[in-house]
C-alpha cells in the first residue's frame, strides 16, 4: 500500500513537471521566429546619403547589415533604381550575431537630376524584413559652380553706378572646350554680364556690371551659367539701388489676400504719379499694372482666376516717373506671387 502510493506521488511530480515545461515551451518565442516587432535584420544607414559626389566622378558609401536573429539570414539579390548607382553585392548569408557591409557607389555626369535620389532594393530570407528599402539621397552635381554663389551689389546710391563685381567660374572636370562655351546671362537689362576670360592663375571670370538705366529701388535678377557638356546652372543677384523717389512697400507679395497696392513717394514722403508700369515677363499674364491718379495707390491685379499660379513666382513691375527736368525714372518693384488667390 505504500509504494503504491509513492508511485502516484512520483506520476504526479512527473506529470507537473511535464505540464510547466509545456507551459514555457508555449509563451516562448520560437527559434525559428524573432519576436512579432523586432527587425531580425538590421540595416543602417537609411538613408544613405551621399553629401558630394565628383561631376563625371564616383563617390563610395557603405550599407551595414546585422543579423540579430538567433538563425542565418540569407541576402539573395539587391537592385538599384537607377543607372547612377552601381552596387557591390554578392548573394551571401549571415550567421547569428554576423555582420557586414557593402559599398554602394553614386556616379556623377553631367545630369544632376537623375542624383537626387533612388532605392536601393535588396532580397532577403528575413521573416521581417524579406523586402529591404533603403532610400539613397545625393547632392545635385553640377560641371561649375561659382564663387560667390550670388552677385550682391548691396545699397549703391544711383550716382555711383555703373559697379562692376567679378565672378569666378569653378570648372569641375570639363574639357576645355566645353569650359570655353560658358556663357554667362541676365533676366533684368540691369544686370550685364560680360564675356568669359582667363586670368593669370588659369581661373575662369565673367564681370557682372550694374548698369546705370535710370532704375532705381530693389532690383533682383537669375544669372544663367549655360554651355556644352554641363546642366545649366542659376545664381541670384541683388541691388538695392537709393534714390529719394522711392516705392512704399518696396517689394509686393500677392497671395490669397488679393491684390497689391503700390505708392511711389519723392524724399519729401508726397507721393509721385507713376505713368507706365511694365510687368516682368515671369509674371506675364499673371498680373497687370493698373494706373490710378496722384495720391492714390498704384494697383497690382490678378490678369483672371485661371492664370494665378499655385506656385511660387518671382518678378518685378517697372513704374515709370517723370522728373521735373524732363527726364524719367523707372521704379522697381520686386513681386512674387504666392499661391492661387481666392
Amino acid at each position: 500500500m505504500g509504494q503504491k502510493i509513492i508511485n502516484s506521488v512520483v506520476a504526479l511530480v512527473i506529470l507537473g513537471t511535464l505540464y510547466l515545461i509545456v507551459v514555457e515551451l508555449s509563451q516562448s518565442p520560437s527559434p525559428t521566429k524573432p519576436v512579432s516587432g523586432s527587425p531580425d535584420l538590421i540595416v543602417t544607414p537609411n538613408p544613405l546619403v551621399f553629401d558630394q559626389v565628383p561631376f563625371r566622378g564616383t563617390a563610395e558609401r557603405l550599407l551595414t547589415f546585422q543579423n540579430v536573429a538567433p538563425y542565418p539570414i540569407q541576402l539573395r539579390e539587391a537592385r538599384g533604381s537607377c543607372g547612377c548607382m552601381r552596387i557591390n553585392f554578392r548573394p551571401t548569408t549571415l550567421q547569428p550575431g554576423e555582420s557586414m557591409a557593402i559599398a554602394v557607389e553614386m556616379l556623377g555626369d553631367s545630369t544632376p537630376a537623375a542624383l537626387k535620389g533612388g532605392i536601393l532594393e535588396f532580397k532577403t530570407s528575413s521573416s521581417t524584413n524579406a523586402d529591404i528599402r533603403v532610400q539613397v539621397e545625393a547632392r545635385e552635381v553640377f560641371g561649375v559652380n561659382t564663387v560667390p554663389s550670388a552677385i550682391d551689389f548691396g545699397r549703391p546710391e544711383y550716382g555711383q553706378l555703373p559697379l562692376t563685381l567679378p565672378l569666378k567660374i569653378v570648372v569641375n572636370g570639363l574639357s576645355d572646350t566645353e569650359a570655353a562655351s560658358i556663357r554667362v546671362s541676365s533676366d533684368h537689362p540691369a544686370f550685364q554680364c560680360g564675356v568669359l576670360r582667363r586670368n593669370s592663375t588659369g581661373d575662369y571670370l565673367v564681370d557682372v556690371q550694374l548698369k546705370d538705366i535710370r532704375v532705381v529701388g530693389q532690383i533682383t535678377s537669375t544669372l544663367t551659367i549655360s554651355g556644352a557638356g554641363f546642366d545649366v546652372l542659376r545664381i541670384p543677384a541683388f541691388a538695392s539701388i537709393q534714390h529719394s523717389l522711392h516705392a512704399h512697400p518696396p517689394s509686393v507679395m500677392l497671395g490669397q489676400t488679393g491684390d497689391g497696392e503700390i505708392v511711389v513717394r519723392d524724399g519729401s514722403g508726397a507721393p509721385v504719379q507713376v505713368v507706365r508700369g511694365d510687368v516682368s515677363s515671369s509674371l506675364d499674364g499673371i498680373i497687370r499694372w493698373e494706373a490710378t491718379s496722384p495720391g492714390r495707390a498704384n494697383q497690382l491685379e490678378w490678369v483672371d482666376s485661371e492664370s494665378r499660379p499655385r506656385e511660387l513666382r518671382h518678378g518685378y513691375v517697372d513704374l515709370h516717373v517723370n522728373l521735373p527736368a524732363g527726364q524719367e525714372l523707372i521704379v522697381c518693384v520686386p513681386v512674387t506671387t504666392t499661391g492661387q488667390a481666392k
